[in-house]
């Protein structure tokens, strides 16, 4: 449990979070490479959040501690942001380069493709880790849309993702069963634990898309309900648990993801917070725990 002091702590988080100047001393909160870890893992949590993150994030690399964790952590887990924030020039390339020379480091590669000396022969070197689908590798003339969107704007991944239904009348009409979609390794969100179409536009919260999937005739499933209770999208999780009573195998999505009114709606209906949940062998997250995410997740 939090003491009244951490409690304080993490109130003068949030008013120096959001106020014009970082005001505060890191080291009077807590251990600061927790809150940077947290803050990188921002994007793959709240995908839409990801230009928030990074004005969030050009605020505190004024903070020389900040700073330095900052760049070690997001080097490794989200390229994409520290990505941006060279683009703005709040970090250099020499900063970020100094994290390299990693064997298990490789996207963020790709993102510097154009810094780097000699990218085809420096890549040579790297082997690529085998959750990255080689083709999107080669796709070269597509980078820069990648890294801006996540997935091709010309692939139904894109039309799903940003709820084009307009779109995806044509992907429907010429796709001749249901294949299971394709994840970018450019995508900075986490992946879905189902690809889907339906678990895949609930993730992302495409209420235009979702209910479009449902008058074509796709069902939803536990799966479907755990991808939209990860996207945290409301009127999605109304349309999913409207007639649905065994909610325990659903409270991990809603934890992992901090979706804390979700988090509420299944503590209401008898899911027990503390409990051991057998498919993960995990306990869940103590309430105070997301007492301290709401000062870092919207």
């Amino acid at each position: 449990m939090f003491s009244d002091d951490q409690i304080a702590a993490l109130t003068r988080f949030e008013e120096s979070l959001y106020g014009e100047n970082p005001c505060f001393e890191m080291r009077d909160i807590v251990d600061v490479d927790f809150w940077v870890n947290r803050i990188v893992t921002l994007p793959s949590l709240r995908p839409f959040l990801l230009d928030e993150t990074v004005s969030l994030c050009e605020k505190y690399c004024n903070i020389p501690l900040f700073r330095e964790e900052f760049t070690k952590n997001s080097v490794y887990d989200c390229p994409v942001l520290v990505h941006r924030l060279f683009k703005r020039g709040v970090l250099s390339f020499q900063e970020i380069e100094a994290f390299f020379c990693q064997k298990y480091l490789f996207l963020i590669y790709y993102y510097f493709r154009n810094e780097i000396k000699d990218f085809p022969s420096f890549i040579k070197h790297y082997q690529v880790p085998i959750y990255i689908e080689e083709t999107f590798l080669k796709l070269e003339d597509e980078f820069d849309l990648m890294m801006e969107y996540g997935f091709s704007p010309s692939s139904i991944e894109y039309c799903l993702k940003y709820d084009d239904v307009s779109s995806l009348h044509k992907f429907l009409i010429s796709a001749k069963h249901e294949e299971e979609l394709r994840w970018s390794p450019f995508e900075w969100s986490n992946k879905p634990s189902s690809l889907d179409y339906l678990s895949f536009s609930g993730y992302f919260g495409s209420v235009s898309c979702f209910k479009q999937l449902l008058l074509n005739g796709y069902s939803i499933s536990d799966s479907v309900r755990s991808n939209v209770v990860c996207g945290g999208n409301t009127d999605l999780f109304h349309i999913c648990f409207a007639e649905i009573s065994n909610l325990n195998r659903f409270l991990f999505d809603a934890t992992k993801y901090c979706r804390l009114p979700f988090i509420g709606f299944l503590e209401e209906k008898g899911c027990d917070l503390n409990s051991r949940i057998e498919d993960t062998k995990l306990f869940v997250m103590e309430k105070p725990f997301y007492i301290m995410l709401q000062y870092i997740l919207i």
